[in-house]
């Protein structure tokens, strides 16, 4: 039960981040779009590498 539970939520994130992904690119410029998606992905990461965290560390 646990596996499937997990691999459900596993699934349904990885669904999320490839819209988040495809949208984040659609947003960048034409000219500068390498710079614009790398700065974009990294905003996403480091906030949920570090803010997410932080967050549920401190409600805790």
């Amino acid at each position: 039960m646990l596996y499937g539970v997990s691999t459900g939520e596993v699934f349904a994130r990885s669904l999320a981040n490839t819209a988040l992904f495809t949208v984040m690119m659609d947003k960048s410029r034409r000219e500068t779009a390498g710079s614009d998606y790398t700065l974009q992905s990294s905003v996403f990461i480091i906030g949920h590498h570090v803010g997410v965290p932080a967050i549920i560390r401190t409600s805790v």
